[in-house]
């Protein structure tokens, strides 16, 4: 018999993007500044699991006020989760080559967030 077929569940999320990946004590969070559809927050979303195939959703883990993030990364640094990301400035600055996308970081004490935009 063969084995059930394993199906993504970001799938289902559509145009997920820019992705980020950590791996820290035995669980792996996904980062993506995709919005789920039906919702109208801004900013990161997180997701864990301990096997790579039931995933957890962890909700909006940065809130922001800008307008599309995009390439999300996060590292443990002495004890935080330091994330960083680009966005768009405000949403006249949006083209698609990101002319005006700046870089920027934020901070957590857990890789589930909240996350704050450092200043």
């Amino acid at each position: 018999t063969p084995a059930p077929a394993y199906r993504n569940p970001f799938l289902n999320f559509g145009n997920v993007y820019g992705l980020g990946v950590l791996r820290h004590e035995g669980t792996t969070y996904l980062y993506t500044a995709s919005p789920i559809p039906g919702s109208t927050d801004n900013g990161v979303y997180g997701w864990s699991s301990t096997d790579m195939v039931s995933w957890q959703p962890q909700g909006l883990v940065l809130q922001g006020p800008r307008s599309i993030f995009h390439n999300v990364e996060v590292l443990y640094r002495n004890g935080r989760f330091v994330m960083f990301f680009n966005y768009d400035s405000a949403p006249g600055y949006y083209t698609p080559d990101h002319i005006g996308a700046l870089l920027s970081t934020a901070e957590a004490a857990s890789p589930n967030g909240p996350f704050s935009l450092f200043h």
